[in-house]
């Protein structure tokens, strides 16, 4: 009875422990959260960016979630992944550019302010990424980094 215990104890520690630690080297962990185009709807985002902290490109995983108000049947999850690349700028002043490409959120391009902010990226007219976008939509659209001691950093 008491090995069983033990084992039951052992069993249970292990898999704690893997839940506290990442599975792999983590770049950043991102989070925020958007309204939706209807009263008391919005939008949860999970980025994950796999990858040492001096990484310039890597594997990412991205969670979403829409929370619709009241009876309403739009609430949605949507998972994705794929791989990133952070391109940095020649310009005055310069940035961090971090590319999304692959997977179902192809496309996204951030701007990574030094306080490690996510900000979408503004594009000119030829598709050229012009800093970040400080417009209302963009600001709301930003994503907060998490810090790396966080329980569960890098899962997302």
């Amino acid at each position: 009875m008491a090995g069983q215990r033990f084992a039951f104890c052992l069993i249970g520690a292990t898999f704690l422990a893997g839940c506290a630690d990442p599975t792999g080297p983590v770049f950043g962990d991102w989070y925020g959260y958007q309204s939706l185009p209807v009263p008391g709807g919005t939008k949860a985002t999970e980025l994950v960016l796999d990858g040492l902290p001096n990484a310039v490109s890597g594997g990412y995983r991205m969670h979403t979630q829409q929370y619709w108000p009241g009876p309403m049947m739009f609430n949605r999850s949507d998972y994705g992944g794929g791989r990133w690349v952070v391109r940095m700028t020649c310009r005055s002043p310069s940035w961090q550019e971090i590319d999304l490409i692959e997977g179902p959120f192809d496309g996204r391009r951030y701007v990574m302010l030094p306080n490690r902010m996510l900000i979408p990226a503004a594009i000119d007219g030829a598709g050229h990424v012009t800093g970040p976008d400080l417009t209302a939509f963009g600001l709301a659209q930003r994503l907060a980094a998490r810090k790396p001691g966080t329980f569960g950093y890098g899962r997302a």
